[in-house]
């Protein structure tokens, strides 16, 4: 029995030892490995540059592999996968896994890797190298997966995982002379900044060695006041900041309030929640609407509560604002209906229109006029109109104006509500961060309907550092 068990445990080491794979093309050549095919990891045989590989069918951004219980039984492994891919387009392919956690959740069944392959568009076969920490190898990904391959655009003609360290095995996933080639060399006193939804710390490194100075993500109200008012929980930004510092990166947060995505739902929900009402339909967006008075305080609340926890730890490039928009763009809604937006909130009313209906929008418009007119009689004569009371008095749709005089005082104090409305947000920004370099998330195009005028928001005296508007004498 003891030379048996000897013998087993041999057996089983020189199994791991020996690396699992699979041979892609239009019929899989499988040692230990499976490539599965399904739902959002859909892929068909192809043959690029001479060899037989599969790439990602349009819409899927997965490859699931799934290996043998057999060769890698469920437990705690650090596992390496090597992947042969076509360096086809610029891009990340990421790796997400089931890690191995005393309680699995769906969140740890995909828990994302730290390293991570970069693409340069060479048009050339490579092969990188993922390392799996604390790896579960327990089925617990869609089709019984073990990890996925993530990317937009994957053509792959290999992969192998490994119980035990590859030779050629580069932490991060991605050799500095494959990213030296793309490397971006900024100027004194520039920014390079990488977008992405969070940065790993394998992608931190990455693009640190591609010339990045900084890492710019979505820091919404949602994410850090979620669950009850009050309830500020920065975990998650906490954890993100230690992944760009270990880079020698800095963070270049989009603060985000107003958009639905980015408004905690106790708040949405609740009666303190005034979204903007189109007057084309009059029905409500779920994008809180500027008009509200009482917005700006939870604006300040925000800006306040962020600054108190990051100011003063020399970790912010910059800040971006994001105060108003589908996405976060100093612009009212204009669409789109279906799209990522929608995933927190649910789908709600959003297209291009007029956005004035609500209450305290009637009321803004009333107060921007009847200093300008003074009387009923002078705005009924400047509009060709017969108003009665000034409760007659309301937005409307220009196309439906009486005169070119009353069109224009429409289209005027909408355009200049929400350049105030980025004023304010400046404002409050450089009150809350007097030393750090603010810029204003503007889109789309300089039209009325859109309240678009960037040469008046972004000219805003709040924006400059303090340290510069001293230098000028402001």
């Amino acid at each position: 029995m003891p030379l048996l068990s000897a013998f087993l445990v041999a057996l089983l080491a020189s199994a791991h030892a020996d690396p699992l794979w699979v041979t892609l093309g239009p019929q899989n050549a499988s040692h230990g490995l499976t490539i599965l095919s399904q739902g959002d990891g859909q892929n068909a045989p192809d043959s690029v540059a001479g060899s037989a590989c599969r790439s990602l069918a349009p819409k899927s951004c997965y490859l699931y592999v799934q290996a043998d219980p057999a060769a890698i039984a469920p437990g705690n492994h650090e596992a390496f996968v090597t992947v042969e891919y076509f360096d086809r387009d610029a891009g990340l392919v990421n790796v997400e896994y089931d890690r191995a956690v005393d309680e699995p959740t769906l969140q740890t069944s995909y828990t994302l890797a730290d390293d991570v392959i970069v693409l340069g568009g060479s048009g050339k076969w490579m092969r990188g190298i993922l390392r799996l920490a604390d790896a579960r190898f327990g089925k617990g990904q869609n089709w019984q997966a073990d990890f996925r391959l993530r990317s937009w655009s994957l053509t792959v003609r290999r992969v192998e995982v490994s119980l035990t360290r590859p030779p050629d095995y580069v932490p991060g996933g991605t050799a500095p002379e494959v990213l030296e080639a793309f490397r971006a060399h900024a100027g004194p006193g520039m920014e390079v900044v990488f977008g992405c939804v969070a940065a790993s710390a394998g992608e931190a490194k990455a693009f640190r060695m591609l010339g990045a100075t900084g890492v710019e993500t979505y820091c919404t109200r949602q994410t850090v006041e979620d669950a009850a008012e009050g309830g500020w929980d920065w975990s998650r930004w906490d954890k993100q900041l230690a992944a760009l510092q270990a880079a020698d990166l800095k963070w270049v947060p989009a603060v985000i309030a107003g958009p639905g995505y980015a408004t905690p739902q106790w708040y949405r929900e609740s009666p303190l929640s005034f979204p903007y009402v189109c007057l084309e339909h009059h029905q409500p967006t779920k994008i809180q609407s500027l008009w509200n008075p009482a917005w700006r305080n939870w604006i300040e609340r925000f800006w306040q509560a962020f600054a108190d926890r990051y100011r003063d730890r020399d970790v912010l490039e910059s800040a971006l604002l994001c105060c108003s928009g589908t996405y976060g763009e100093t612009l009212y809604p204009a669409g789109p209906e279906t799209g990522w937006p929608f995933d927190i909130p649910g789908l709600f009313h959003n297209h291009l229109d007029w956005w004035a209906a609500h209450d305290y929008a009637v009321a803004s418009f009333r107060r921007t006029l009847q200093p300008r007119y003074r009387t009923l009689d002078a705005l009924n004569h400047a509009w060709e109109i017969t108003h009665a009371t000034w409760d007659e008095v309301q937005p409307f749709l220009p196309d439906t104006a009486r005169s070119l005089r009353s069109r224009l005082d429409m289209v005027d104090w909408y355009v200049q509500s929400m350049t105030d409305w980025a004023g304010f947000w400046a404002v409050t920004a450089r009150k809350a961060l007097p030393d750090t370099e603010l810029y204003l998330c503007v889109g789309g195009a300089g039209k009325p309907i859109l309240g678009a005028d960037f040469s008046a928001q972004a000219g805003h005296r709040a924006l400059p550092r303090r340290s510069e508007s001293d230098e000028r004498g402001e």
